[in-house]
């Protein structure tokens, strides 16, 4: 039932999925204190400047607020364009509003919710290769926008790697034009950000922006408790879902195998970016952009409706609970 509530292309879905996303903040939402540049990451300038105004803590929670259901309507957006699932749905707006904001330390907001919309935009260009005989400008763009979210979180320039596999992937095949295009895209991204350090007399700032990228960040929540079982529960759905995809892999569109595969890419590319030290548990928020995918696909596909319904009700449960679990 809770699957076929929340999947439905209805339109109660429309005040449903804002109303859910209040009610996940609702304890965050209630916090007096004023927003402080303690409360987020100061991996560049363009950090410090989102978290350094003077509002308080509740409008943090509520810009990012906003960000979120920006991000679930481009996830909306995204398969609505390509089909990466059978059906239109609203599940991956609501499964990102359960990874994301189950944890009050994500609330606020942070600059990898508006690096993962570029992100967003950057897959949304790489799917688009799919059947175009010219895709440099395709390649240019994907790089372009990545970079635009590496300024925002740096670990995210790593993932400029894995852009000319996806898009030989969804293509079919690339030649070293679009290897180039990308990174030129990229290149130019952080050429223009030097170009402000440079003029501005902030050098040394610039480099401190990569000193900074070596610094061990706190990861004490990975070790609490409820986190462990909650991430435990999603590592197991991964591979359940996994595992469906794998099995149902010969009667999928050419296409949405592709699509699958890219999703694939940044996924495993995310957990990689753990090794940055700088890196902790707001990788969980790019790392629920492929899964959106992935669960929504295997919730509602698959045939024993009792286990759908059973591995939904947890992450709703878990959602719910480690607001209170966790502080």
């Amino acid at each position: 039932m809770l699957v076929r509530l929340l999947k439905a292309n209805l339109f109660y879905n429309i005040l449903l999925v804002p109303l859910t996303g209040i009610l996940l903040l609702s304890q965050s939402l209630r916090i007096k204190v004023a927003f402080t540049q303690t409360n987020g990451d100061l991996s560049s300038p363009l950090s410090q400047l989102l978290i350094n105004t003077d509002i308080p803590y509740w409008g943090a929670v509520l810009i990012n607020y906003g960000l979120v259901l920006l991000i679930g309507f481009l996830l909306m957006h995204i398969n609505a364009k390509f089909s990466v699932i059978k059906e239109q749905t609203f599940l991956p707006t609501y499964i990102l509003f359960f990874l994301v904001f189950a944890l009050p330390s994500l609330h606020h907001i942070q600059p990898v919710y508006i690096a993962a919309v570029f992100l967003l935009l950057s897959l949304y260009t790489i799917f688009r290769v799919y059947d175009k005989k010219e895709v440099i400008r395709n390649a240019f763009n994907a790089g372009f926008l990545t970079g635009l979210a590496s300024v925002f979180y740096l670990p995210y320039l790593l993932l400029i790697l894995i852009i000319p596999a996806s898009i030989s992937t969804v293509k079919g095949k690339a030649s070293a034009k679009e290897f180039f295009a990308s990174w030129i895209g990229l290149f130019l991204v952080w050429l223009f950000y030097f170009t402000y350090f440079f003029v501005f007399g902030k050098v040394q700032s610039f480099f401190d922006l990569f000193n900074n990228a070596i610094q061990f960040a706190n990861r004490d929540i990975l070790l609490k408790i409820p986190v462990i079982i909650y991430l435990s529960i999603l590592a197991l759905l991964t591979i359940l879902a996994s595992g469906f995809i794998i099995l149902q892999y010969d009667t999928r569109k050419i296409s949405t195998r592709r699509y699958f595969k890219v999703l694939a890419f940044y996924f495993f590319a995310t957990l990689a970016l753990f090794a940055v030290p700088s890196t902790s548990i707001e990788l969980l928020v790019i790392i629920s952009l492929p899964l959106t995918f992935l669960f929504s696909n295997y919730l509602i596909l698959m045939r024993r409706r009792f286990w759908s319904e059973t591995f939904l009700f947890l992450i709703i449960a878990f959602a719910f609970g480690l607001q209170y679990l966790i502080k």
